[in-house]
Formats: structure tokens, sequence, C-alpha cells
């Protein structure tokens, strides 16, 4: 039997927050950080002219791969707020963006590469914006299912549109109940 997803319609308790464990993001920050500092310890302090080519190299990939770490850990989106006329999204080191639910006009989910949610608005300006996130954020079916409820002009393709569907009939017949 194929595993059951979990949704929950929140329209009756906003605002609602969803967020990456907070304990998983500061071990991921302090592990990269120590890598990273590591790395440059170890080619400032150990490394020196005759190290063999592989003791040059290495640290500088360490380094390269911590660094971005740290970066994608900061800079990616960190929480998700349902408020009761718009959605947030904040992150760490970037500005919140807030977008206000009329303006969503498109959900999709797509797998250029890894699997992604894509969410089209239009901002404070009337610019077309694509805010993209990966598709580890926690609980994204319940976030797709509530931006599907509660953006009046949302468009989303036809499969995407279908368990969607299936999730808001499947959750208002437990509410009935």
């Amino acid at each position: 039997m194929p595993h059951q997803i979990n949704t929950e319609l929140i329209r009756d308790r906003l605002p609602v927050k969803y967020r990456f464990n907070p304990a998983f993001r500061i071990f991921m920050l302090i592990v990269s950080s120590v890598t990273a500092f590591y790395s440059l310890y170890f080619l400032i302090a150990i490394v020196d002219a005759t190290a063999p080519t592989v003791f040059k190299i290495l640290p500088v990939v360490i380094l390269f791969v911590a660094v971005d770490a740290l970066l994608k850990h900061t800079t990616s989106l960190n929480q998700l707020v349902f408020d009761h006329n718009a959605m947030l999204l904040k992150f760490i080191l970037r500005p919140t963006i807030r977008i206000p639910y009329p303006e969503i006009t498109e959900l999709s989910f797509r797998k250029p590469f890894s699997v992604n949610l894509y969410i089209t608005y239009n901002d404070a300006k009337g610019q077309k914006r694509v805010f993209r996130t990966n598709g580890s954020f926690p609980k994204l079916p319940e976030i797709m299912l509530n931006i599907f409820e509660l953006a009046p002009n949302v468009t989303i393709d036809e499969t995407l549109k279908g368990a969607l569907t299936v999730l808001r009939t499947r959750d208002q017949k437990e509410q009935d109940q």
C-alpha cells in the first residue's frame, strides 16, 4: 500500500509557519563554517612550497564545497508563512519576500535536475517573477495544497491539479467527520 501523504487545510488557522528544522540548519551552518575555516588554516599553516600537489588542491576543493554549502544554507528558503492576506518567504541572509495571494499566477512542480517548486507571481511593480525552492522543503504537498486554496488566480497543470483536488477532497471529508 502506498504511503499516505498527511496534509491539512489551514485557511481557518492563519498565520501558519513551515520551516526547516532549526537544529539541523544550525548544525549544518556550524559544520560548513568549521570545515571552511579548517581548510583555510590547513592552506595557510601547513601547506608550503614543498607539499605534494594533492595537499595543495584538496583543501581548495574542500573550501569551495564548504563555502557553497554555507551559502546555500543562508540564502535558501528557511521559513514559509501563510498570513491572512499574503505568503511570506523568509531567509537567513536575504530579505523577506511578501507575495499577496491574488498576485500568485502559477504553481508548478518540475524536475529539470532535481525536484523544485516554482511559484510565479507579480511583484509590487507589476513585473512577473518566479520563485524556485527545493523539493526537500518540509510539508511541500501541504504547502502546494494551501497555495491552491488561498490564491484565487493561480493556474496549475492538469496533473498537479488532479493530485491537489484529491488531497483537498480527502481533507474536507476528514474535517466533516
